[in-house]
């Protein structure tokens, strides 16, 4: 189903429709499509859509066309877990976070995200040149980003990277709970020194701290 670029009219038989295309015709909101949830392929491009949550109830969902709007959250595609296609670029996605949700979509095969047709980009194309690797990690079985192939060599570097990358985590959490292992220790042992009265507002100020002096305050640095 098509429309033209002043009105939007959608009096069809809303179980029947499979194809809406709606774009540069300055929709801001989609409360008009949530009922059709039938349709495999959406295409709202060249909007002024900001909010588009709702589109989390089409369900049947396989080709989301939603390029230069103003997008900056994708959590409605965690419903859509049919979705092979998705054209997200020139919105207004600025982080890794941001990106998250595509986790979910296993049978997505196709994203586009800083294709350069598109004149305005999402800032994250501008600030990290590695988007890609971003979208294989969340999404290692993309076969194409901004229509080119993802090649087995840069999903093996992708991989091998995020591998590192856990380990090291592991290894930082490991030596940090260590540490504050170490840290309630000595905190217990100074309560104790406290309670049996070896420290008082009086001894405190004359140096006389020989009972806890072996204890290391620069260990948690």
């Amino acid at each position: 189903m098509n429309t033209d670029n002043t009105k939007l009219e959608l009096d069809a038989d809303k179980k029947e429709i499979r194809n809406i295309v709606a774009k540069n015709i300055n929709l801001t909101t989609v409360d008009q499509f949530v009922d059709f949830r039938n349709i495999t392929y959406l295409n709202l491009s060249r909007n002024k859509l900001t909010d588009v949550s709702k589109l989390s109830s089409l369900t049947a969902m396989q080709n989301l066309i939603l390029c230069s709007n103003y997008i900056s959250n994708i959590d409605f595609i965690t419903n859509m877990k049919d979705i092979k296609r998705f054209c997200i670029a020139g919105n207004s996605i600025s982080s890794k976070q941001q990106l998250v949700p595509l986790k979910q979509c296993k049978e997505l095969e196709e994203i586009v995200f800083g294709c350069e047709l598109v004149e305005r980009k999402n800032q994250m194309v501008k600030t990290n040149a590695n988007y890609r690797a971003i979208i294989i990690e969340f999404c290692p079985q993309v076969v194409t980003i901004d229509r080119q192939m993802v090649e087995d060599e840069e999903r093996q570097q992708v991989q091998k990277f995020t591998i590192n990358n856990v380990q090291s985590l592991q290894k930082e959490y490991i030596e940090i709970k260590q540490k504050i292992e170490k840290f309630s220790v000595r905190i217990r042992c100074l309560e104790g020194v406290i309670k049996a009265g070896e420290i008082t507002e009086d001894n405190t100020l004359d140096g006389s701290l020989s009972s806890i002096q072996n204890i290391d305050y620069d260990y948690f640095q």
